[in-house]
């Protein structure tokens, strides 16, 4: 069985984020990604243990497999590019991240925008937090 090395640390530095015509200059990433659908797949002829306190009882592991694979979302607070807005949340278009931590991240997906809030106050950056959610459609 091969091992998977982990990859070297990396500092995040110059994300920028490239989504339906925005370039986003992100101040923090965040990509999350998990198995969903578990099919349990247990039988009788799956491994067994014998129960050590009664040696006459024999229990029978689960065995799962899984079958849907969420593609995950991505994250980010940034620092805001005009424009960019409510009016967008449920739009698909190709998500691209370049910088120093891309290699880190899912790039050139189609993704949806599926939460945005946005902060400004005077004298300073427009400032946001947004959510996109991947597709392989």
């Amino acid at each position: 069985m091969a091992v998977t090395k982990w990859p070297e640390a990396t500092a995040a530095q110059g994300i920028d984020i490239t989504w339906n015509d925005f370039t986003i200059t992100a101040t923090s990433v965040s990509y999350n990604r998990q198995a969903q659908g578990e099919v349990d797949i247990t039988s009788m002829e799956s491994t067994t243990q014998t129960d050590r306190k009664n040696s006459k009882r024999m229990v029978v592991r689960k065995s799962v497999e899984f079958a849907v694979v969420d593609l995950g979302e991505v994250s980010m607070e940034f620092v805001g590019p005009g424009g960019f807005n409510d009016t967008f949340i449920g739009m698909k278009s190709k998500l691209a991240i370049t910088g120093s931590a891309a290699a880190n991240f899912p790039n050139d997906v189609q993704a949806f925008l599926t939460a945005l809030s946005v902060q400004a106050s005077a004298g300073e950056l427009v400032r946001g937090n947004c959510t996109f959610r991947l597709s392989d459609t």
